[in-house]
């Protein structure tokens, strides 16, 4: 994961998650899926609500292994 820091704060009410994967057959954040590039990458922008934001990123790859990875932000306006 490249952005965002987990447990940051940040002040602006939109937010990029972006990272890279490698070997997933499906990634989703928050239960949406998400498209990457051929090298593995991704990018989303999210709209944060005030206060605390929680954000679950899953990948799966071809053998139905999965992972998950948390990621907790607070949005100070």
């Amino acid at each position: 994961m490249h952005e965002p820091t987990n447990g940051a704060t940040v002040h602006e009410p939109l937010l990029s998650i972006a990272g890279e994967i490698a070997n997933a057959a499906f990634i989703t954040l928050n239960g949406r899926e998400l498209l990457t590039d051929k090298n593995g990458d991704f990018s989303e922008r999210i709209l944060l609500s005030p206060g605390y934001n929680l954000f679950t990123i899953a990948a799966e790859d071809t053998f139905g292994r999965m992972e998950e990875k948390t990621i907790e932000i607070v949005y100070r306006p």
